[in-house]
């Protein structure tokens, strides 16, 4: 058996090697690209393939492909499934269960090549039957989906909402206010400048399209050697009573901080 199955035995040696050198030890980033590599483009991908077909049954391209192939979709459903854990997609988590399918492909296809006897490795002149067709099939047809998958969740993720406020010092007492529009919809906004708890100017309905932005000077009724804090407070016209945006800035005469 041992004989036989030098390729799984490599396989598991460097799967742990990879996770060690991942996880567990303190490794440069080139070493962990160098061992990431193969770790999750080949490594997994040729353990179901072992545990899938008999030895020789897919040989040369046809390997390779279906190696590389089932790697891909090992990593993109495993990126998926942690999504819906607690623990998240992290580089342990990830690492951890790519890893435990890869050792555990391993140990079924030693099992299976345990049981089919000894059987010559390298390119075989027999067909593959219609289980093993149908297993190939299978792969191929996981990958596709599994970078669909991938492709379509990337392109449709949700944009969060937001509204954007900033405000900065422009010369002797006077300031810019700037506020952008990141909503799905068309938002009204009231704005005021303050001046400690006084209202020194306000805009009470500033109306911006989706991405649409303004921005507005103001001076402020200061002399030049005031120094305090000046406040722009944001609220959206839906909700007057609710704070939505609020920036400060120190101010001490021609420079803010």
């Amino acid at each position: 058996m041992i004989r036989k199955s030098y390729d799984l035995v490599v396989v598991i040696v460097l799967a742990v090697a990879a996770l060690v050198a991942i996880v567990a030890m303190d490794s440069s980033q080139a070493v962990r690209m160098l061992v990431a590599v193969p770790f999750f483009l080949v490594l997994p991908g040729y353990a179901i393939a072992a545990a899938a077909f008999l030895p020789g049954a897919i040989a040369g391209a046809g390997r390779i492909a279906c190696s590389i192939g089932c790697s891909l979709a090992v990593v993109v459903l495993a990126t998926f499934a942690l999504t819906w854990t607690p623990w998240g997609i992290t580089t342990t988590t990830i690492t951890a269960l790519v890893g435990a399918i890869t050792l555990g492909s391993s140990l079924v296809a030693l099992v299976h090549r345990r049981r089919q006897g000894d059987v010559q490795i390298g390119p075989s002149r027999a067909r593959p039957n219609l289980r093993q067709g149908a297993l190939f099939s299978a792969a191929v047809a996981i990958a596709a989906c599994a970078v669909a998958v991938a492709r379509t969740g990337a392109m449709e993720q949700p944009a969060t909402p937001f509204t954007q406020l900033w405000m900065v010092p422009t010369g002797k007492a006077a300031v810019q206010i700037g506020i952008c529009n990141m909503e799905p919809a068309t938002t009204t906004y009231g704005l005021q400048l303050t001046i400690g708890s006084r209202v020194v100017e306000e805009w009470p309905a500033t109306q911006l399209k989706p991405d649409g932005c303004r921005e507005i000077a103001a001076t402020l009724p200061v002399t030049d050697d005031f120094a305090g804090t000046v406040e722009a407070v944001l609220r959206r016209a839906d909700q007057p009573g609710v704070v939505y945006r609020h920036v400060q800035l120190a101010y001490q005469g021609q420079k803010g901080k």
